[in-house]
């Protein structure tokens, strides 16, 4: 699965009281040439993305904070999907921005 640690984050950050920032670069990716970073545009990447961030917007209901972080949860996965946007094949975009701009309007006015 794509995106797989969206929610489990969401899930931690909802948990903390607070946390420190470390600017240094501690952690490096190894790309491989079959690396998942690499692929370009699948059907399985954007589903997960939609069921990944519809998981992440429901937990951020269910433990009562949406309301707190839904103007940056909203950006969040416009960010996101503008990133992947320019993957996707000409003759497939309108189905997947048909699809975000309704999840975005249902986050938008949660």
């Amino acid at each position: 699965m794509f995106f797989e640690d969206v929610l489990p984050n969401a899930q931690i950050f909802a948990k903390i009281k607070s946390f420190s920032v470390c600017w240094q670069n501690l952690y490096f990716y190894r790309l491989s040439a079959d690396s998942i970073t690499r692929k370009m545009f699948s059907e399985q990447k954007i589903n997960d993305f939609f069921e990944v961030y519809e998981q992440t917007y429901s937990f951020l209901q269910q433990a009562q904070i949406y309301p707190k972080v839904q103007s940056k949860f909203v950006t969040l996965v416009q960010n996101c999907f503008n990133y992947y946007l320019k993957q996707i094949p000409e003759h497939a975009k309108a189905d997947y921005l048909s699809r975000l701009s309704s999840f975005i309007q249902r986050i938008s006015h949660a």
